[in-house]
């Protein structure tokens, strides 16, 4: 025989079960005195007649309980990890453009903090990321070719004169480190593998020429961060911001005060 139970509230008769009752281990029956439907109709009418308060209790709770609120929903996620990357899947396939804007919002919002994620990854996974590269190149062949050549032209049609010489005088002006955050090219060698980098001062993609007043040592992750961005508009909010950098730098490529650049002759 079926157990069942009188809704203390809209007081109908329901089976005493998980579907129509609330679970409460410390009832004599194990479940809450009200249905499931009159606690919803009853929180949906009392949500609505007090969105304001609600609003202001929520945000108060959120702003006091940051760090509870970020380690509940982690562990949660960790838990739950094939049903997040799951929901993602989906939310994301059927929202792409909303989805795209969302990320690169996000991207734009904390790139130092995507940056430093994606290097972290990069260096747990080097072999599965190189076999990943060299399976994307094989298998996009014409846009990668693009992608080349789409440089390329840019490169074709601004100055590109620096020469051998003129990047060791350079280098070596800057104490053969990297002129944004001082990483020196032995640290850099033994870190990444590879030499200090010819950082575009001016973007290439903003007319940037490869020629010795546009060209500085860079660590791989000073450029990276910088990427297409301008260096006033960059630097200053940069974590390896130094003001003495920033005025030897200026100094260093003739900027006066007024942001235009007295050219010089090597």
């Amino acid at each position: 025989m079926e157990l069942t139970k009188t809704c203390k509230t809209c007081k109908e008769e329901k089976p005493l079960t998980s579907e129509y009752f609330q679970p409460r281990k410390y009832n004599i029956d194990g479940f809450e005195g009200g249905c499931k439907s009159c606690k919803a109709k009853y929180r949906k009418e009392y949500f609505d007649n007090n969105k304001e308060k609600e609003k202001a209790s929520r945000k108060e709770y959120t702003k006091n309980n940051k760090e509870k609120i970020y380690e509940t929903k982690t562990a949660w996620r960790k838990k739950n990890l094939e049903h997040v990357a799951q929901v993602r899947r989906t939310y994301k396939a059927n929202n792409k453009e909303l989805f795209d804007k969302w990320d690169k919002e996000y991207r734009e919002r904390h790139k130092e903090r995507v940056l430093e994620r994606n290097r972290q990854w990069y260096q747990d996974n080097k072999e599965y990321a190189r076999a990943t590269n060299k399976q994307w190149w094989q298998n996009n062949k014409e846009k990668g070719r693009l992608l080349i050549s789409k440089r390329n032209k840019l490169i074709i049609k601004l100055p590109f004169t620096l020469t051998v010489k003129q990047w060791e005088h350079i280098k070596n002006d800057f104490s053969h480190s990297c002129a944004y955050c001082g990483m020196t090219e032995t640290e850099h060698l033994e870190k990444h593998k590879q030499l200090l980098h010819q950082e575009h001062f001016i973007p290439l993609t903003k007319g940037g020429e490869f020629t010795h007043n546009n060209i500085i040592p860079s660590c791989r992750l000073c450029n990276i961060s910088k990427h297409k961005r301008e260096f006033k508009e960059w630097y200053p909010k940069y974590k390896h911001y130094d003001n003495k950098r920033e005025k030897f730098i200026l100094n260093y490529l003739g900027y006066k005060n007024d942001d235009t650049q007295q050219l010089s002759i090597l």
